[in-house]
């Protein structure tokens, strides 16, 4: 594996831990706000 596609890898990795993270404040906010 060439080291330009661990790094692109990388990269959609980070992005979709982020995307979780952002999914995750949004349950939350509804959970707060259905409460």
């Amino acid at each position: 594996v060439k080291k330009a596609e661990l790094d692109e890898l990388k990269e959609v990795i980070k992005d979709l831990q982020h995307n979780l993270a952002d999914h995750k404040g949004q349950n939350k906010d509804l959970r707060d706000h259905l409460m």
